[in-house]
């Protein structure tokens, strides 16, 4: 028994100072672990299949997923509280007076806020506007009909 004890001691040292002599091991490798959703999209052939799972992958992230510990955050406090935008709603909504006189202020400043709070809380309830775009182009006739000769003189002699 002590035998069998100083060989594997000697064997662990052995491959900790030299990896390329321990034996080589028909053991399959663990394959990284894909959560369910991509599983589904991995092709159906093993080879392909096997080929996708082993292949790096880029930095990060991929597009449009969520931090998981946001997310988790995220979870919890909404299971814990209301929503900001609930908290919002509600100092836009109620009465300047009966706001002012919750927060020991002003009309006008409770006003203000009720401002800041209807601004932060549109976006979530209207979508932006979209950007108008005004712009004016000048090009006379003529520059434009002597590029027009250009670019036909260009493709003749391309042909």
């Amino acid at each position: 028994m002590d035998d069998e004890k100083t060989k594997g001691l000697a064997t662990a040292i052995t491959e900790a100072v030299d990896p390329a002599s321990a034996p080589p091991t028909d053991q399959p490798t663990q394959l990284p672990l894909l959560p369910a959703q991509e599983i589904l999209l991995l092709p159906e052939d093993p080879a392909l299949r096997r080929q996708e799972i082993l292949s790096p992958r880029g930095r990060g992230r991929p597009p449009g997923s969520r931090n998981r510990s946001t997310e988790a955050w995220r979870q919890y406090l909404l299971h814990q509280y209301e929503s900001p935008l609930v908290g919002l709603a509600e100092i836009y909504s109620r009465p300047v007076a009966d706001l002012a006189a919750e927060l020991g202020c002003s009309k006008a400043e409770a006003f203000r806020m009720q401002m800041v709070a209807m601004k932060e809380l549109a976006p979530y309830m209207h979508g932006k506007m979209p950007l108008e775009i005004e712009a004016t182009v000048d090009v006379s006739v003529d520059s434009l009909a002597s590029r027009l000769a250009g670019a036909r003189k260009r493709s003749q002699r391309d042909e």
